[in-house]
């Protein structure tokens, strides 16, 4: 669907602005948004955890506080050569959180 909203900007660059595409783009976004979600309850079926707690932790992932962590100012980094770099924006308890 996302490749079809493109194809059809490119198109009618009119339709980027419509209200139709922002309600078609956000069905398209939306199962990757909540994607933590969905995984969370799958994988807390397959390993017998209680669905509730794995939706916990799948909520707390797209938790805007948590998404924002993120944007912060960079606290550390590690190289790790070939693999790259891993960088943390907070501690919990003094362990780096990414």
């Amino acid at each position: 669907m996302k490749g079809l909203l493109a194809l059809a900007t490119q198109i009618w660059p009119a339709f980027a602005t419509d209200g139709a595409y922002t309600v078609l783009y956000t069905v398209a976004d939306g199962m990757f948004y909540f994607l933590p979600i969905v995984l969370a309850i799958t994988a807390s079926r397959k390993f017998k955890l209680s669905e509730f707690t794995g939706l916990a932790i799948g909520l707390a992932l797209v938790y805007p506080t948590m998404v924002s962590l993120t944007g912060g100012e960079i606290i550390g980094s590690v190289d790790l050569g070939f693999f790259g770099t891993f960088q943390w924006y907070a501690t919990f308890f003094g362990i780096p959180n990414v």
